[in-house]
């Protein structure tokens, strides 16, 4: 008779079913156990636990709540330390009674509050620290910004008292509006801010306005201390106030880069408060006050861009209105060839000029001395010119060099002051000294 042959069990079924065995035994152990746990166990040591209490719970210690004690007479006794400044506590001179909470006491009735007549007057508490913070050590209070206290150079200094101390913190706020030509009869700024210039002799003159500067710090120190104070300095809208009165240590003229709204916003983003095309006149002009409000040392403003804001009807009056009440000057940058910038100045009593050339549209040393140039003979054919650049290195050089020339070519330089004139009307020699007889030249 034949023998069977078993087949061998399966692997894959050998391991589920030991798999399952093991688990059903760790299950019942873990299920036996915490059922232990949950008959035998006692629930209120089940975690951990905080005791909260008024007083303590073992009747035998020492009360440790501090409170107020009363002597035989009822009168609290003061202690000469106390625990922090401006606060006193009571000692416990005398026969003291249980703490006076104004709450039911665990060993008694509940207690009336104690009188307190004869109780010493605590020290007043000192006074509160200025709210602000430091910046670039500058404190600056809750309510201005760090331009405001940085250019305003009257603002005394705030002093945060001791904890000791008793005597109020005074911060000097700045009061003083900003003089309008109709308020006051003091100079305006467009004649206190020019740099003194004489021309004796009647030459032909040119002056620059190089721009840019507040950005870069290593180039805004290089056109402050290396290019001639007869060089008129614009800087941007966020300058620091400090460099504009370097600037003006070192004897430059400053104007102030209004940012203007442009047909193509280009890859950097506009000027929070870029005067808009859309805005309405109230809008722009809250939106120069802003930017104006930053110092008080500007002869004037030049635009950044504006092609399109000067090309709108009626963008351009209530800032040259503005202008005007503030006794300040506009300038018209060289690389911005729009005429509506002349023809709005032309409708209003401004101080204004336009520039005759850009010096470095191109950033090329060729094309740099070639505009230079041209603005030499602008000056001998007109008697004046107006010509703008920007704080590049090339500029620079080229500008410090070619002003060495200049006056052995009977040519002066003179800062941005000495050419405004009206818009459309050629440059008046007279404001600048230029003699009859170079006008008849002419």
């Amino acid at each position: 008779m034949a023998k069977t042959k078993r087949r061998d069990p399966s692997p894959v079924r050998a391991g589920f079913y030991h798999s399952f065995l093991s688990l059903a035994v760790f299950g019942g152990v873990l299920a036996l156990a915490g059922g232990a746990i949950h008959f035998t166990g006692d629930a209120a040591a089940a975690g951990p636990s905080r005791v909260v209490a008024l007083f303590e719970t073992n009747p035998d210690a020492p009360r440790t709540v501090r409170a107020r004690l009363v002597d035989q007479s009822g009168g609290p006794t003061v202690m000469a330390a106390a625990d922090r400044p401006g606060t006193s506590r009571v000692s416990d001179a005398g026969r003291a009674s249980s703490p006076n909470l104004g709450v039911a006491d665990p060993s008694g009735g509940p207690r009336a509050p104690a009188p307190v007549q004869n109780v010493a007057v605590a020290a007043p508490a000192p006074a509160p620290r200025p709210q602000g913070m430091t910046i670039n050590g500058v404190f600056v209070p809750v309510g201005k910004s760090y331009r405001q206290v940085e250019a305003d150079s009257d603002l005394s200094p705030i002093t945060i008292l001791d904890d000791t101390a008793q005597t109020p913190v005074v911060v000097a706020e700045e009061t003083a509006p900003v003089p309008t030509l109709a308020s006051v009869t003091i100079s305006t700024p467009s004649q206190s801010n020019a740099r003194p210039f004489d021309n004796p002799r009647g030459q032909p003159v040119i002056a620059l306005i190089v721009g840019g500067l507040g950005t870069s710090a290593r180039q805004t120190h290089a056109a402050i201390d290396d290019l001639p104070p007869e060089v008129t300095l614009s800087f941007v809208a966020d300058a620091s106030p400090r460099l504009i009165r370097r600037a003006r240590e070192k004897g430059h003229e400053v104007l102030l880069e209004v940012p203007m709204e442009a047909y193509e916003r280009g890859r950097t983003l506009p000027h929070s408060q870029t005067l808009l095309a859309r805005g309405t006149a109230d809008d722009n002009r809250q939106r120069l006050d802003r930017l104006l409000s930053g110092g008080t040392e500007f002869y004037g403003i030049i635009n950044h861009n504006g092609e399109k804001f000067a090309d709108t009807d009626g963008a351009l009056l209530p800032v040259f209105e503005r202008l005007q009440e503030r006794g300040l000057a506009f300038f018209r940058h060289g690389s911005t060839p729009s005429k509506s910038f002349d023809a709005a100045a032309d409708r209003q009593d401004v101080i204004y000029a336009a520039a005759n050339e850009n010096i470095d549209t191109q950033v090329e040393a060729e094309a740099i001395e070639r505009r230079l140039q041209q603005l030499e003979s602008i000056a001998k054919t007109e008697g004046a010119a107006l010509g703008t650049g920007f704080a590049y290195p090339l500029t620079m050089d080229i500008i410090i060099a070619w002003t060495r020339r200049l006056e052995s070519k009977g040519i002066l330089l003179a800062p941005a002051s000495a050419v405004p004139s009206s818009a459309v009307r050629p440059i008046q020699t007279t404001q600048l000294g230029v003699s009859a007889a170079s006008d008849g030249a002419r």
